[in-house]
């Protein structure tokens, strides 16, 4: 199970303790934003998430959280959370207001990548819904046989 895995040289520690200002992108397991002193993996299939959410992940099963892949490699990842740069970007989107619009090929762009994270989204959603109704049918049966 563990022989694409990276291995980390401390088992705690991996996400930063309310320094979560860094950026505001978040890991899908644990929905904390990530910081600039937090261990970041990610992996070949392109999902990135806290070194300890996914060794957590890993005691339950053996594939990807997101796109439930297996056999994925993983290697940490070295981010620069500068505060300045996510200030002026937002910034920057701030000021569009409605009345002014991007060029139509970013707009599509962003639109496809949107509608490509909301099937991800849905496909996760049926998922967990698929575990809840497998968990709640094996809690049903074990109470019964009490």
């Amino acid at each position: 199970m563990s022989g694409n895995r990276s291995t980390s040289s401390s088992g705690s520690g991996s996400r930063s303790s309310g320094n979560n200002r860094g950026s505001h992108v978040s890991c899908p397991i644990c929905s904390e934003r990530y910081g600039a002193t937090d261990k970041i993996y990610g992996g070949s299939c392109g999902h990135v998430f806290h070194w300890q959410c996914l060794q957590r992940w890993w005691e339950e099963s053996d594939s990807c959280p997101i796109c439930r892949s297996s056999g994925e490699e993983y290697f940490q990842l070295y981010l620069n959370f500068e505060e300045l740069e996510l200030e002026q970007s937002l910034a920057q989107t701030q000021s569009h207001s409605p009345g002014q619009s991007s060029s139509p090929s970013d707009l599509t762009s962003e639109y496809q990548n949107l509608l490509y994270e909301s099937d991800l989204y849905r496909d996760e959603i049926e998922y967990l819904n698929a575990r809840i109704r497998s968990l709640t049918i094996r809690l049903c049966d074990y109470t019964d046989s009490d």
